[in-house]
């Protein structure tokens, strides 16, 4: 009996050491995920797409290409060091936060690159007579 106990607890220390880590791994990547939606949010409350659009309209190709090519902007420091998580927390917000800031920039900046394609080519079918 005392020789059975001591199998069972060798077997249960077995098992919590095998399922500890994937529960530990499981728990950091839910903290980037975490971290990442909520820097999505942040960065969709944040932007301005007003200026992205002028920018795209008033500088056409040469402003998407920037917005395409340039990385993100990245959220005050301040805020990220008060979030008071962890480190994966910290990495999801950053890279969430610049991938939607970066997105959005050059949405906004190809739609206004759009009106102004969209304009010279009305202007132009206008003075040949179209």
């Amino acid at each position: 009996m005392r020789r059975a106990k001591w199998v069972l607890l060798v077997v249960s220390c077995l098992l919590v050491a095998a399922v500890y880590p994937a529960t530990a791994q499981t728990q950091q990547l839910t903290g980037y995920v975490d971290g990442f939606e909520a820097g999505r949010v942040d960065a969709k409350a944040e932007i301005k797409p007003s200026a992205s659009f002028v920018a795209g309209l008033s500088l056409g190709v040469f402003y998407v290409a920037y917005s395409a090519l340039a990385d993100g902007k990245l959220p005050p420091l301040g805020r990220v060091k008060a979030l008071g998580a962890s480190d994966e927390y910290k990495r999801g917000y950053l890279e969430g936060y610049q991938k939607e800031w970066k997105s959005i920039r050059t949405r906004n900046a190809l739609a206004g690159w759009g009106v102004w394609v969209a304009t010279v080519v009305v202007v132009y079918a206008i003075m040949i007579g179209y």
